[in-house]
């Protein structure tokens, strides 16, 4: 199983707002997304999952079904920055309307699960609007984990989510990296450190670095020390090889 992302690129208004975009990542990879606000980070994400028009190409599906026998295509899960929930219907209502919208069949057991896991039992009557911003972002986590997907794409999950939310996401996060592909885009620099095996750094809408945790950290401190580089030297560019 491989992510392949080609030369993604999206222009408004003859304006670029990210350029050329390109990775790939095999199972077992989590690749941390960083980059100052504008960069770029939450465009990519819908670019990749189809939301907004892009050129260049990866190999995400964004029809409601696989066959079983395309291995070239991959599943994804999407978390957003802000949810996007149904507020008038209930947190099992939302799973139910999205596992239909995920082409799943029979996932009443698959959703008791993912309620458990993210402790929304309590909430599960409840109408989405009534919901708390961190408890819509752990109803938004486990909409993205129904039907198992390939690839899960995190746009700032840790916000709004209170402690116990975050080791919850934590635990998810470990156990899905063994065998899943993950992107995690994330101003939380420590839990980019604790999880990613690669980096990619954004600035304008270009790629500025991207490599293994690995080889980076043995140029710079920490990731936050790297962000900081970036900042202060917007001019410097180092293309490296995920």
């Amino acid at each position: 199983m491989k992510l392949e992302v080609e030369n993604i690129s999206v222009c408004t208004q003859k304006i670029h707002i990210i350029r050329e975009i390109s990775f790939e990542l095999s199972k077992g990879s989590v690749l941390g997304l960083i980059g100052p606000n504008g960069s770029g980070k939450s465009t990519l994400m819908k670019a990749l999952i189809g939301v907004l028009p892009k050129t260049g190409r990866s190999n995400l599906l964004v029809m409601k079904h696989k066959n079983p026998k395309d291995d070239a295509h991959l599943t994804f899960g999407f978390v957003p920055e802000e949810p996007i929930l149904y507020d008038y219907m209930t947190v099992y209502g939302n799973f139910l309307v999205t596992s239909i919208s995920k082409g799943l069949k029979d996932s009443c057991q698959e959703i008791e699960n993912i309620i458990q896991l993210l402790r929304l039992g309590n909430l599960a009557s409840r109408k989405a609007r009534s919901l708390s911003q961190g408890e819509k972002k752990r109803v938004s986590i486990g909409l993205a984990l129904l039907g198992n997907p390939d690839v899960l794409l995190l746009d700032e999950p840790h916000n709004g989510l209170d402690v116990d939310g975050i080791l919850i996401l934590k635990s998810i996060i470990e156990i899905r990296a063994k065998d899943h592909i993950i992107v995690l885009c994330s101003h939380y620099f420590s839990e980019i450190e604790a999880h990613c095996t690669h980096i990619l750094a954004l600035a304008r809408g270009k790629i500025m670095l991207k490599d293994s945790k690995k080889v980076i950290l043995e140029q710079y401190k920490s990731i936050e020390e790297l962000f900081t580089y970036m900042i202060l030297n917007p001019t410097h560019e180092t293309n490296l090889t995920v």
